[in-house]
């Protein structure tokens, strides 16, 4: 199968994005895991909270089934991304 130009560069750049979401992800499970398995047990002794583990199977079921609706193409918003930043380091500081 023949690519034009502007088709490799866009699955290039999902491809990159793809790949510094599973390094994100990676570093987020490994600096929240143990509070994480410390959630997960405490749910499993809760009737209360029991529901909590079926939050990101409920997520991403419903990501799953709206995927054809989702665009591929994703910029990055270098303004929301600074005021967040600010937020966060604003709460960070009080």
């Amino acid at each position: 199968m023949i690519y034009s130009q502007p088709v490799l560069d866009s699955r290039l750049i999902l491809r990159r994005q793809l790949n510094w979401l599973a390094v994100e992800t990676i570093l987020l499970a490994v600096c929240f895991g143990r509070p994480i398995f410390d959630l997960l047990g405490f749910t499993f002794h809760s009737e209360l909270f029991s529901y909590i583990p079926l939050i990101p199977v409920i997520s991403a079921y419903l990501v799953w089934t709206e995927r054809k609706k989702m665009t591929a193409e994703v910029r990055p918003c270098r303004a929301g991304a600074a005021v967040a930043f600010i937020i966060g380091a604003a709460i960070a500081a009080a």
